[in-house]
């Protein structure tokens, strides 16, 4: 009875374990109480590998959990169950991390049913994805999540987000390839949030840096942020090594002598000072001692070394002595001091004085050498001289009563044995009978000889020779008429044989001689005339203004001087001042007579420079509304000191340059002149180009990419073609790293210092370097274009 009760119980107690288990699966976390048939209680105990009911009272009961279902040890079995539990995610020491570095991972979960088991997802950056405190290492921010079951299959998740931060580093170097040793190079640090930089080798904690290797080198730059994460960036920078020089060549040379200099060195290009040659070897000829510097660059870096040339001093060599000397007589000379001699004599004689017999004009030379070797040679003329006097001129045959003159030549000086003595050149003498005339002849260096001629005296001759003026001038095709009488034939100096003759002497101004010899057949007598040909006026002809160029158009003032009557041709006649109006360069000449003299004509010319200038501006231009129109002129003729003045359809001038570009930006149709003048104030004439404005012509806003700002009035400013039509815009530029480094609103292409356009500069009116810059353009408050522009210096 008592078993059957036993088993009854027992059923009893699995019934009740049974709805103990079902209220244990709807509250997680709390133990399931069991109540006997004999009014005990149980109490479940949960472990890591069995979950294991014991009874007070009675035999115990126990049952072992297996996945999926619940076996009890008498055979029955019941339903398994879906118990509730909570999890929960922490790190240590911290959920956020440096790059690099990691930090632990803890699942925590209010199961008691063991054991547990993790799966972690994403297994990126786990030691162990399938424990509860895995060490997370990941490279950025990562959430994980943890799915957790107990040993009855509850199963609970939990995440945790792990905050990687890491702060962002790039080096920015002022240099782009190899530099030269000691070359001053700038580092900078591209970053955000960064609070502390060190910089290695250097040991400098600034965002940028300055150095000057002398070798190549490898820079880092580590870099902290403000929760204490590093990063770390590196540059290379190149460094070519400085070539080696060294010179060779002759460093002591004579004054007057040269040196080849040879630049010994790895360099590709040379300079030389003095001199500022450019080749590795140099012929050098200083006239004192100099140093030569020679730079050698190699790959852009220079070595330099210097050599020094000693000029030692060339001896100042002179001859004294004899200078002329008359032929059979000895000359003596001698050299200024030195060490050695060595004369041109035949044979060579090395003593400082020397003496010599030349038979003719000799010139000596004499190289001395001094101390240093230096050698230095000098000349010397002996004029030898070798007297022959002789007697020429005039008539060795005359009649009696005539004279006839004698010419002694060959020396300086002369000694005629008459009575008295004669001593200039020339005698005339008239011998009544047939007589010899001696003369001693000496020359300049007192060298004497002697010469005789003899006069023959024949009978008498009458001769005469007139003329019907003595007088003329020239430039008047004035003739005179010279006749000669008392004789048979005559000859005279111009060749002609008749008893008159026809002259018309020119020039030179002053006496001119004619001279006949007429002859009766046995006695000839000489005779001549002097015609003068006066001196003319000095005419001239002075401008008013005084400098004879004036403009196209202009007048000029014309007035002779030096006569007392001017003749300007028959447009002009005879008054002493004349006023032309040439157009283009032209001569004018006067003929002029001063009766206050001799009465001579004669003429004067001036040329008389005309200036012209012209001015065209070119084809008619059609825009659209608010675009740029750039005028462009020529000019011709003088164009030396030019200028351009444009003016607008009213007359008004508006600008005006020496730059021949105008650009213009008319909001209606309208017409320019443009006129230019020169350095010497002369104008061209108008010439007129039209500016239509079509807005029917395909208009929209053009953008440039491009602008020079050289100051040669070509692209200097950004034109915006058509920005003028959208006041409302913002023009934003950059440069290559997005800093922004210009802003400028209401954008409207007028250059004025009240108005708005880029003339590449930054906001502070500096000019910004040459390169590649992005451009926004806002219309209205949205975005109209962006791109880059190229600025070019």
């Amino acid at each position: 009875m008592f078993r059957k009760n036993k088993y009854l119980i027992l059923a009893f107690g699995f019934w009740l374990l049974a709805i103990s288990l079902s209220a244990f699966s709807q509250v997680s976390s709390l133990a399931p109480t069991l109540i006997g048939s004999t009014g005990g209680f149980g109490t479940a105990t949960i472990n890591s590998t069995t979950a294991t009911i014991s009874y007070s009272v009675g035999e115990p009961m126990v049952t072992t959990v297996t996945s999926p279902s619940v076996t009890l040890t008498q055979g029955f079995q019941q339903p398994t169950p879906t118990a509730l539990f909570s999890v929960t995610v922490t790190a240590t020491p911290s959920a956020t991390i440096c790059m690099g570095k990691s930090t632990t991972l803890n699942a925590n979960s209010s199961s008691l049913a063991l054991p547990l088991t993790y799966t972690w997802s994403p297994t990126t950056g786990l030691n162990n994805p399938n424990i509860s405190n895995p060490i997370a290492s990941p490279s950025i921010t990562t959430t994980y999540t943890v799915n957790v079951k107990d040993a009855i299959l509850n199963a609970g998740t939990a995440t945790i987000t792990i905050t990687v931060n890491t702060p962002s580093v790039i080096i920015s170097s002022t240099v782009t390839s190899a530099v030269c040793p000691g070359s001053s190079i700038t580092l900078s640090t591209i970053n955000s949030g960064v609070t502390s930089y060190t910089w290695a080798p250097t040991g400098q904690t600034t965002s940028s840096i300055t150095v000057a290797p002398t070798t190549s080198t490898t820079y880092s730059v580590t870099v902290k942020n403000s929760t204490g994460c590093t990063a770390t960036a590196r540059d290379s920078i190149t460094v070519t090594p400085t070539p080696t020089i060294t010179v060779s060549g002759n460093t002591t040379i004579c004054r007057g002598s040269s040196t080849t200099l040879s630049a010994n060195s790895t360099a590709t290009i040379y300079n030389w000072n003095p001199g500022n040659l450019t080749t590795a070897i140099i012929s050098a000829q200083p006239t004192s001692s100099t140093n030569y510097t020679v730079t050698g660059t190699l790959n852009g870096c220079m070595g330099i070394t210097t050599v020094s040339v000693t000029v030692n001093p060339a001896p100042t060599v002179s001859i004294s002595g004899s200078v002329s000397i008359c032929l059979g007589n000895h000359a003596t000379l001698a050299s200024s001091s030195g060490v050695n001699y060595s004369w041109s004599t035949v044979p060579v004689q090395t003593t400082q004085s020397i003496s010599d017999n030349p038979s003719t004009t000799t010139t000596y030379s004499v190289t001395v050498a001094n101390s240093f070797g230096c050698t230095a040679t000098a000349t010397h003329t002996v004029n030898v001289s070798s007297i022959t006097p002789q007697i020429t001129g005039g008539n060795t045959t005359i009649c009696s009563g005539n004279t006839t003159t004698l010419t002694a030549s060959g020396g300086t000086s002369y000694t005629w044995i008459t009575s008295p003595s004669q001593t200039t050149a020339s005698i005339t003498v008239a011998p009544t009978t047939t007589t010899s005339y001696s003369v001693f002849v000496t020359n300049s260096i007192g060298c004497s000889g002697m010469a005789t001629a003899t006069v023959n005296v024949n009978s008498s001759l009458l001769s005469s020779i007139s003329a019907n003026s003595t007088t003329l001038c020239p430039g008047t095709n004035t003739s005179i008429t010279i006749s000669a009488s008392g004789g048979t034939t005559y000859s005279w100096s111009t060749g002609q044989t008749t008893t008159s003759i026809i002259v018309s002497p020119l020039f030179p101004f002053g006496p001119h001689t004619y001279s006949v010899a007429i002859s009766n057949g046995s006695c000839t007598a000489d005779t001549s005339i002097t015609i003068t040909v006066l001196t003319p006026p000095n005419i001239s002809i002075s401008t008013t203004p005084s400098t004879p160029t004036i403009c196209s158009g202009d007048a000029i003032t014309l007035t002779g001087g030096g006569g007392t009557f001017y003749f300007w041709g028959a447009a002009y006649g005879s008054p002493p001042s004349i006023v032309v109006y040439p157009t283009v360069t032209s001569t004018y000449t006067v003929i002029g007579q001063n009766v206050n003299s001799n009465s001579c004509y004669n003429f004067a010319s001036v040329n008389v420079t005309v200036n012209s200038i012209t001015a065209i501006v070119g084809n008619n231009i059609t825009i659209c509304p608010g675009f740029t129109a750039q005028l462009s002129a020529t000019a011709g003729g003088d164009t030396t000191g030019l200028s351009y003045n444009w003016y607008n359809s009213s007359d008004s001038l508006i600008h005006s340059s020496n730059n021949p570009y105008f650009s213009v930006n008319p909001n209606v149709t309208t017409f320019y002149l443009v006129s230019a003048t020169n350095g010497l104030s002369c104008n061209s004439a108008n010439d007129t180009v039209w500016v239509f404005v079509d807005a029917n012509n395909n208009c929209a806003i053009h953008i440039y990419n491009g602008i020079t700002p050289n100051g040669d009035g070509k692209n200097d400013t950004w034109y915006i073609d058509g920005i003028q039509s959208f006041p409302d815009n913002v023009v934003d530029i950059f440069n290559r790293w997005g800093e922004k480094v210009w802003e400028g609103a209401h954008y409207d292409n007028d250059k004025g210092s009240d108005h708005v356009i880029w003339k590449g500069h930054n906001q502070s009116g500096q000019p910004l370097p040459a390169g590649t810059y992005y451009y926004v353009i806002d219309i209205n408050g949205k975005r109209f274009a962006s791109g880059w522009v190229e600025l070019t210096r």
